[in-house]
Protein backbone atom coordinates (compact mmCIF):
# COMPACT_ATOMS: atom_id res chain seq x y z
CA UNK A 1 0.00 0.00 0.00
CA UNK A 2 2.66 2.35 1.14
CA UNK A 3 4.74 1.77 -2.25
CA UNK A 4 1.73 2.45 -3.95
CA UNK A 5 1.29 5.83 -2.59
CA UNK A 6 4.55 6.56 -2.83
CA UNK A 7 4.47 5.65 -6.49
CA UNK A 8 1.31 7.79 -7.05
CA UNK A 9 3.22 10.66 -5.50
CA UNK A 10 6.65 10.23 -7.50
CA UNK A 11 4.10 10.18 -11.12
CA UNK A 12 2.68 13.36 -9.38
CA UNK A 13 5.92 15.53 -8.99
CA UNK A 14 7.42 14.35 -12.10
CA UNK A 15 4.34 15.40 -13.95
CA UNK A 16 4.01 18.59 -12.34
CA UNK A 17 7.61 19.50 -11.77
CA UNK A 18 9.88 17.52 -13.79
CA UNK A 19 12.15 17.04 -11.07
CA UNK A 20 13.15 14.75 -8.29
CA UNK A 21 14.30 17.20 -6.13
CA UNK A 22 11.09 16.63 -4.23
CA UNK A 23 11.38 13.32 -3.76
CA UNK A 24 15.12 13.32 -2.16
CA UNK A 25 14.26 15.85 -0.15
CA UNK A 26 11.10 13.89 1.12
CA UNK A 27 13.71 10.48 1.68
CA UNK A 28 16.19 12.59 2.96
CA UNK A 29 13.79 14.14 5.65
CA UNK A 30 12.45 10.80 6.61
CA UNK A 31 15.78 10.32 9.00
CA UNK A 32 15.29 13.72 10.90
CA UNK A 33 11.76 12.58 11.59
CA UNK A 34 12.57 9.21 13.36
CA UNK A 35 15.47 10.63 15.07
CA UNK A 36 13.30 13.47 16.44
CA UNK A 37 10.52 10.96 17.28
CA UNK A 38 13.00 8.58 19.23
CA UNK A 39 13.91 11.68 21.04
CA UNK A 40 10.64 12.36 21.99
CA UNK A 41 9.83 8.66 22.75
CA UNK A 42 12.89 8.14 25.09
CA UNK A 43 14.62 11.63 26.28
CA UNK A 44 16.71 10.46 29.34
CA UNK A 45 18.16 7.62 27.64
CA UNK A 46 22.14 7.10 29.84
CA UNK A 47 25.52 5.05 29.28
CA UNK A 48 25.31 1.60 30.58
CA UNK A 49 28.34 1.37 32.19
CA UNK A 50 29.96 -2.85 32.10
CA UNK A 51 32.00 -4.16 34.86
CA UNK A 52 34.45 -7.41 33.85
Amino acid sequence: MKRAVMAKYAGYILDGIGSYTPLFAVAGSAYFVALGAVHLLSPRLERVSVST
